[in-house]
């Protein structure tokens, strides 16, 4: 369909539409949790405020990542293959949802000045054409917010529900260690008893929300990702808005492209500064998403097909924690794959369109930007691996590939 033109550079002839409300709608419940969790990006917030993030890190990692950890070390000698890699299928996301914490408060000069140009995106005058593509990626970012958020709810509340009802790892284990405590949402190690009432609830209590934490966090901060690449796509396809209407109506062609020019150039460089904030944290999710997913299959299969502790609440569990991690993995794969896309679409905007009608200096002009067609736009893993759907079906196949080793290792036992 053939984009109807206005004139976005004359002030007299279209029709303008200030959203300010835009913003609030297409980050959604994404903004109001990393708020309630005191983590939302925002340079005016007080200092401990603004340290939040890192303390709820600390507190993840103090009650629930290191007692884990404890419990695994005591069960090495005593535990066999399976209750290992059920102790590990959780022990991941609960890693990765640390380490979220802490590069949202590590980053967060950085997030910060993202936030402050996508406001600024909104706030300025947005013509009708411009506005229609802002709000058509805001409404994918809005829903993106909801049904992450939605499925880090369920995972936590199915989690809590099966931990306490039927505990699958205090089920599998035998010859338990007298140290571990059981009697609690997850198998762990701790230097106190939780025998009497008072100990027993008050670990218990801060077992539930750490737990609470890491199951929304780990979505949480993945739909804000999310929806930041997004909006940047929605700038992208304004910009060839911009250019189809310059090469239609090349009265102003030079002001015109200057300021198309400078809207690509910062674009460009606030990409590659979430880029840069992000690829150690995605190449992690790549490797704890294999990992888990591979662990997480291998505990359904002896669930389903060797009736180990073969209850429906723990499977349907264990089903959505793989859905959790996939859909999240997805996020990643797809807007990158987007961001890419539109990108690499600027150049291909610019040929369909009559630029045969112009100079040759203006032409000449087109090119430069036209060459940006071969270096898109890209969201990396560690800054060697692009985000894009072929990612994510190779992060699959490896953790089938893994989870063939491990079938095999406990066939030959």
């Amino acid at each position: 369909m053939e984009l109807k033109i206005h004139q976005f550079f004359n002030d007299n002839n279209r029709n303008i539409n200030i959203k300010k409300t835009g913003f609030d709608y297409e980050f959604g419940l994404c903004k109001k949790h990393l708020e309630l969790f005191g983590i939302w990006p925002d340079e005016k917030n007080n200092k401990i405020y603004k340290n939040l993030g890192l303390i709820q890190a600390l507190i993840i990692f103090i009650f629930l990542e290191l007692p884990r950890i404890a419990a695994i070390f005591l069960l090495k000698n005593t535990a066999d293959i399976d209750i290992l890699i059920q102790i590990l299928s959780s022990h991941f996301p609960i890693l990765m949802s640390i380490a979220k914490f802490f590069v949202m408060w590590l980053k967060r000069k950085e997030f910060a000045e993202i936030i402050k140009f996508i406001k600024k995106n909104w706030q300025i005058e947005i013509p009708d054409e411009e506005y229609k593509v802002m709000m058509n990626f805001a409404k994918y970012s809005h829903f993106i917010s909801i049904g992450s958020i939605a499925l880090g709810w369920s995972a936590s509340i199915s989690g809590l529900i099966v931990q306490i009802w039927y505990n699958t790892e205090s089920h599998l284990m035998k010859n338990l260690d007298s140290r571990l405590s059981i009697n609690l949402l997850w198998v762990i190690y701790l230097p106190w008893s939780t025998k009497n009432f008072t100990s027993y609830s008050l670990t218990f209590l801060l077992q539930f929300y750490t737990s609470v934490l890491v199951a929304v966090m780990y979505n949480l901060f993945n739909s804000f990702v999310a929806i930041l690449v997004l909006h940047f796509c929605g700038q992208i396809c304004c910009i060839k808005i911009m250019l189809n209407f310059s090469i239609e109506t090349p009265n102003n062609f030079f002001v015109n492209i200057k300021n198309i020019a400078k809207r690509h150039i910062k674009l460009i460089k606030i990409t590659t500064q979430l880029n840069e904030s992000l690829k150690m944290i995605i190449l992690l999710e790549l490797m704890a998403c294999t990992a888990t997913m591979c662990f997480q299959n291998y505990s359904t299969m002896n669930m389903v097909f060797e009736g180990k502790n073969n209850h429906v609440f723990q499977i349907l569990f264990s089903t959505t924690c793989q859905l959790m991690v996939l859909g999240n993995l997805y996020l990643y794969c797809w807007t990158g794959h987007q961001l890419t896309l539109c990108s690499s679409q600027i150049g291909d905007a610019i040929y369909e369109s009559n630029w045969t009608s112009l100079r040759s200096v203006e032409i000449k002009l087109l090119n430069i930007i036209a060459f940006k067609k071969f270096t898109p736009l890209k969201i990396s893993a560690g800054g060697f691996f692009d985000m894009s759907l072929d990612l994510f079906l190779l992060v699959i196949k490896t953790s089938l590939s893994y989870l063939s080793v491990l079938l095999a290792m406990k066939k030959r036992k």
